[in-house]
């Protein structure tokens, strides 16, 4: 099992999602992990809910800067 499963698995993440990248930087304490959808993968619409949509916006929205 790769490092991008084993933090898939333990996110949760639900069908269709990945993580894909995980680095750690020890100087300034971060933790980064980012998430996709697996390609082809169907979504429930974000506005109305309806099942069986395919992602069309895979741009960067946000980082968190918590």
């Amino acid at each position: 099992m790769t490092e991008n499963e084993i933090f898939t698995r333990a996110l949760n993440l639900g069908t269709g999602w990945e993580v894909y990248s995980v680095t750690f930087n020890l100087e300034i304490k971060e933790l980064r992990i980012h998430i996709r959808t697996v390609k082809g993968s169907l979504h429930n619409c974000g506005t109305c809910g309806k099942p069986g949509c395919r992602i069309y916006d895979h741009g960067k929205e946000r980082e968190c800067g918590i």
